[in-house]
């Protein structure tokens, strides 16, 4: 039953029959029994739903329900496990975190969800069932999608419970099934955490230069272990280098720990061959042989053979080799100066399967308990022997590895060294600390009474004071003045200091830097600071008679004086220098132009007459030395990229040695036909002055 939302009235035209007038009744009557259902069940308060949600076109009524966040729908629950790569836990699957069930179909894909409570709805689509579905307590199935059980699976995941009658109650729990306790799985590396190279047949494995930043297995006494491993360790797992595995360890409890491990091996049933041969005696010459075939069902080319004799003489050796399948043959070597007779003897033969005729075996229980010990400090291999140590036999780590497809049958597994284990969780487990990690350096936690870092165990914090000088450029104004107590107690302090006045006042120190301030670049100086005033500060002349050759007065934009681009112009401009001068002051032109359009400016001739003042009525020539200096530190060429722009230049170095009372006139020159002018527009003198310092 649900809400029609469309009641479809009487039409003109339609038959006159019961049917017809009773039919928008009939629809009316029933949103009346839908509405008074979710009226009576909002009062009693005995459900939750969620009404008209979109779900999987094959789930039914009854079946539990779960959402899939991907196809944005909810799908039939299925129980199950997965696990999480990055920790290796082992944990519920996503389907089987169950909402609820579904409590009625409106259309394909479309329903009502009963998410708790009691109501009658018929589940035998999920249980199988025929008519009434049996009380009891219903889990979701582990086998069928959609499925509920009354036998507990392995992931017991309740859903609810039948009274019998027709009727459940839904309570399904978000709860971890697995929290009481926590699965783990891990794939362990098998390789050395160093350098090795293949021993000769039957001698040790060893590692050479090891590297406990490397994830794999590292000599037992290595100094990561700090000398925890067990007696007879000769390998440990490099556990700080996997980081996962490192971060659960230890198991609780230990015995719940198993490894189990599928490699290659010469050993494996299916890849060595061991057999006693009868070989026959005869007489060896001085430094002869005698060889003798024998099958060996198994032996392949490629395979190395290694024959020890039971009972022959030292001066013999003897050796053997795969000559054909299954052929195998034993040579006797006299080593000896004289002949020897040889009599009839065992020899031991062990047949090593070439590397491409290797079987992966599966190694676990008490065949691999035998090389295995784990307990809190970590996981120990307990043998070296040639083909027994958790990595491949002919691994070498200066050689370049090639892989291959190899061929699809038969197929060959992998090489994995598993390991499950279990961890109980306490109640204590989230009101505990059960380790300690310092994120900042200065924070050092060490094992107790000593300067081991540790994490886990009786701790003691230490706070390292030792600070890095990392920089001497921080800026700011508030230094740590005292500690009051637990207190530092900070107050300003004068940075650093600068003038705004520097052809005024001059500074010095230990130190300097340029820095912005109040949008300005300022050289501030810092340390043991020096300050001098200039007692005789620069002073600006104005011009006083200026007269003009060629050079107009203008005003547009702005009042100036003009200097063609089509004929020479020139001036000349007077300035007095004030008679309380400073003695053998300097002077420098200063000139602001103006350019009517845009290009370079060009390079205007500038030269000076210094006249000195005479003494009283002491006649004097008003020129003593003679003809107009030219003023070379004086560049114009400046580039305008906009119409009437100014620009401003002054004398780099000045006019030396100039008095007070002496009248120094300066005249400016432009000249069109140098070469070197190709100004095209009118050059414009807005202000000059004098500098005086």
């Amino acid at each position: 039953m649900s809400l029609e939302r469309f009641i479809k009235y009487i039409q003109e035209g339609e038959p006159v029959s019961p049917g017809t007038p009773n039919r928008p009744l009939r629809q009316l009557d029933q949103n009346v029994n839908y509405l008074w259902s979710l009226i009576e069940a909002a009062n009693l308060g005995s459900t939750v739903y969620a009404r008209e949600q979109t779900l999987e076109n094959a789930a039914e009524k009854g079946m539990p329900v779960y959402w899939n966040s991907s196809n944005s729908r909810f799908e039939r629950g299925l129980a199950g496990t997965e696990t999480d790569v990055s920790t290796g836990y082992i944990q519920t699957s996503a389907s089987s975190q169950i909402w609820g069930i579904v409590a009625e179909k409106h259309e394909a894909n479309l329903g009502d969800i009963l998410l708790f409570g009691y109501a009658k709805i018929d589940i035998s689509a999920a249980t199988g069932d025929s008519g009434t579905v049996p009380a009891g307590l219903y889990y979701l199935s582990g086998r069928t999608q959609g499925g509920l059980a009354t036998q507990k699976p392995p992931i017991s995941i309740p859903v609810l419970r039948a009274d019998g009658a027709g009727s459940v109650f839904v309570n399904p729990t978000f709860m971890d099934v697995l929290q009481n306790h926590q699965h783990y799985k891990f794939d362990l590396t098998m390789l050395p955490a160093g350098d090795t190279a293949p021993p000769t047949t039957g001698a040790a494995h060893t590692i050479t230069s090891p590297d406990s930043s490397l994830s794999g297995w590292l000599p037992a006494d290595d100094a990561v272990f700090e000398g925890n491993a067990p007696v007879g360790a000769k390998f440990g797992y490099n556990l700080g280098a996997d980081f996962a595995l490192d971060n659960a360890w230890p198991p609780l409890p230990l015995e719940s720990a198993s490894v189990e491990l599928l490699r290659n091996s010469i050993y494996d049933p299916g890849s060595s061959i061991y057999r006693q041969l009868l070989f026959i005696g005869s007489s060896i010459s001085s430094h002869g042989q005698d060889s003798q075939t024998f099958l060996v069902p198994g032996a392949q080319p490629g395979d190395d053979v290694l024959a020890s004799p039971a009972t022959f003489a030292n001066d013999i050796l003897f050796d053997a080799h795969v000559t054909a399948t299954d052929q195998v043959e034993v040579r006797a070597t006299n080593t000896s100066n004289g002949s020897r007779a040889l009599s009839t003897g065992v020899v031991y033969v062990n047949i090593f399967k070439d590397p491409e005729n290797w079987t992966p075996a599966k190694v676990a229980g008490q065949a691999l308990d035998d090389l295995v010990v784990i307990n809190r400090d970590g996981i120990w291999w307990m043998t070296d022997c040639y083909d027994n140590v958790p990595w491949a036999t002919d691994y070498n780590s200066d050689a370049s590895v090639s892989e291959s497809a190899g061929p699809a049958c038969p197929h060959i597994s992998t090489p994995q060294m598993l390991m499950y284990f279990a961890k109980v969780n306490f109640a204590t487990d989230q009101a505990v600390v059960t380790s300690l990690e310092s994120t900042d350096s200065r924070l050092k936690i060490y094992c107790r009474n000593t300067t081991d870092s540790k994490s886990v165990g009786d701790l003691d914090i230490d706070l390292d004071l030792n600070f890095t000088v990392s920089t001497d450029e921080e800026p700011g104004y508030l230094a740590f003045k005292s500690l009051d107590g637990e207190n530092f107690k900070r107050g300003p302090v004068a940075e650093g200091v600068y003038t705004t006045t520097p052809t005024n006042v001059t500074l010095s120190g230990d130190a300097s830097a340029t820095v912005p301030i109040g949008g300005t670049d300022r050289q501030v100086f810092y340390g043991n600071i020096s300050v001098n005033v200039n007692v005789d500060p620069t002073q600006e002349l104005s011009s006083q008679l200026v007269r003009l050759e060629g050079v107009t007065e203008e005003h547009t934009p702005v009042l100036y004086l003009g200097m063609s681009n089509d004929y020479q112009s020139s001036y000349t401009v007077k300035f007095d220098v004030p008679f309380d001068a400073p003695a053998d002051s300097v002077f420098k032109y200063r000139v602001r132009l103006l350019g009517r359009v845009a290009g370079t400016l060009p390079q205007l001739t500038f030269s000076y007459i210094k006249s000195s003042r005479p003494v009283g009525l002491t006649p004097q020539n008003p020129v003593p030395d003679g003809a107009a200096v030219a003023i070379s530190d004086l560049v114009t060429t400046g580039t305008l990229a906009l119409v009437n722009s100014s620009v401003e230049a002054t004398q780099s170095t000045g006019i030396t040695g100039v008095q007070p009372g002496d009248i120094i006139y300066i005249t400016v020159t432009r000249d069109p036909a140098d070469a070197a002018d190709v100004y095209t527009g009118e050059v414009g003198v807005m202000q000059q002055t004098g500098v005086l310092n």
